[in-house]
């Protein structure tokens, strides 16, 4: 009995070690290892087989190109000096000197006696005529005044200094109460701008020829009979400027109905209005 008991315990033994190591086994796949590649040494290859016709199936997506990618290196952030800060934009130094221009030509084209006239005029240029007669000082009579004053062509001509063209009219009279209107003028004022928007007038104005006016040609218009609705809004846009509204002319061109209607104003004088309904 003790032999086998003996020999069945061995054959246990035996039987377990071989399902222990049958139970261990395991397939195992190994892959080759992925090098990696960088865009320098991949896209050159791609773009150069770009232009080869490669047959593509219905079932087979194109290639894909990857263009080379330079490195973009970092900007620093910039730093501003105060020079920077201060200075003027091109826009705002041309503002400036289209103000000072207008103001200049306003100041040294009225003369109504007053005692300040001649030391603004003055004040306003670099150089001050001083062997040049002003009219703000030895005009004994005779009144001129500036009704408009505008600026309509600006010329850089060195960095802070403009050439402002300047067309202006003028009230002229030997009093106030004998004044007629002066045809349309030019003259070109040079002014310097510096920081903060500081301008002066560095010499003298300079005479110029009036504004030149386009030329342009007459648009097709056919004179018609407005019908009462186009009529009526012409009527009520008109009433936006004057009042007891009257047709004068209605027709057609190419942008549709023009009427030409009279209004009357405060002063008992009527005015001809081009309304478009």
């Amino acid at each position: 009995m003790a032999g086998t008991v003996l020999i069945g315990v061995l054959v246990g033994l035996a039987a377990g070690s071989v399902f222990r190591r049958e139970g261990s086994r395991s397939t195992v796949v190994t892959l080759p290892p992925i090098a990696a590649a960088t865009p320098a040494a991949v896209a050159p290859d791609l773009i150069e087989r770009a232009d080869d016709p490669v047959p593509i199936s219905a079932d087979q997506s194109p290639p894909l190109l990857i263009e080379p990618s330079s490195a973009v290196a970092p900007v620093a952030p910039r730093l501003y000096s105060e020079a920077d800060l201060m200075a003027v934009l091109p826009e705002e130094e041309m503002r400036a000197a289209v103000m000072r221009a207008e103001w200049f030509v306003t100041d040294f084209f009225t003369v109504d006696g007053a005692s300040s006239a001649e030391s603004d005029v003055t004040a306003a240029l670099a150089t001050p005529p001083d062997e040049v007669p002003l009219p703000h000082a030895t005009a004994t009579d005779g009144i001129s005044y500036v009704e408009w004053a505008r600026a309509f062509f600006v010329e850089p001509v060195e960095p802070g200094i403009y050439r402002v063209s300047v067309a202006f009219r003028t009230l002229r009279g030997a009093d106030a109460a004998d004044l007629s209107r002066s045809r349309v003028r030019a003259v070109a004022v040079s002014v310097r701008v510096g920081s903060r928007g500081a301008t002066i007038v560095t010499d003298l104005p300079s005479p110029l020829g009036s504004p030149a006016a386009l030329l342009a040609e007459p648009k097709p218009f056919t004179e018609a009979e407005a019908p009462d609705d186009v009529l009526a809004a012409a009527f009520a846009a008109a009433m936006n400027v004057g009042n007891d509204p009257a047709p004068l002319l209605a027709g057609t061109d190419d942008e549709g109905w023009r009427v030409v209607v009279m209004v009357g104003g405060e002063s008992g004088m009527r005015w001809p209005l081009v309304v478009r309904p």
